[in-house]
């Protein structure tokens, strides 16, 4: 008998129903299994993610960074599988950051966040939140802070929502992140007190970011997080 933590990890990871799909992956369950349980988790997922295009697998290779699933994310963001899925190439390139520090993790994702129709609001809003994970990285800050003012709304929140994973520490950048939360939620474009409330706190918190910043990529050659 499979233990309950292999059966919530199996169930939220490939049952198709509209709850499993809904609720998405079970990442305590699936860190929790040891042993034969986890040897044939990991077997499963390497097999699902050369071809399915739901992205639970990709995320789940993600989370228990599995060396031997980057061969094949990079095999799958090189090819065309996901050519109507861009949210998956989100999740492939936050896997292999995850598992390896992929240099180019970041600049795909915010390629995707950049050129993706707006239409297509669930790629763009899986590319803002997968942002996070980068950390005081200059260039995902600034591509964050540019965001802040996307056309579309619930993107620019959401641009505020990572941000403020990332200086979670800083009293007083939080504070200020804080209320431009507030002003997105009160204001939606294309009332320019929005975009003039966020300019202006940015003015003050600009600095104390850069600062923090300069100082994580001291020493670093490469955008890479």
């Amino acid at each position: 008998m499979p233990s309950r933590d292999f059966t919530d990890f199996y169930f939220s990871c490939f049952d198709t129903s509209f709850g499993a799909v809904h609720n998405g992956l079970d990442r305590k369950a699936l860190l929790k299994l040891e042993g034969d349980e986890r040897q044939e988790a990991e077997r499963l997922l390497l097999n699902a993610i050369e071809t399915s295009i739901d992205s639970r697998p990709i995320e789940a290779v993600g989370v228990l960074k599995l060396q031997a699933a980057s061969p094949i994310l990079k095999q799958r963001l090189a090819s065309s599988i996901d050519a109507n899925y861009e949210y998956n190439r989100v999740h492939s390139a936050w896997a292999l950051f995850q598992i390896e520090r992929y240099p180019d993790a970041a600049h795909i994702i915010v390629d995707i966040l950049k050129h993706t129709h707006l239409s297509n609001q669930w790629s763009r809003m899986k590319a803002v939140q997968a942002l996070a994970a980068f950390g005081k990285n200059l260039f995902v800050v600034d591509i964050l802070l540019e965001t802040l003012f996307d056309q579309d709304n619930f993107i620019g929140f959401l641009a505020t929502r990572s941000l403020k994973h990332i200086f979670a520490s800083d009293k007083e950048i939080m504070d200020g992140l804080n209320q431009i939360e507030r002003i997105q939620i009160k204001i939606k474009d294309p009332d320019p007190r929005r975009s003039d409330g966020i300019k202006g706190f940015l003015g003050k918190l600009l600095p104390l970011i850069r600062s923090q910043c300069f100082e994580e990529n001291r020493g670093q050659t490469t955008v890479s997080g």
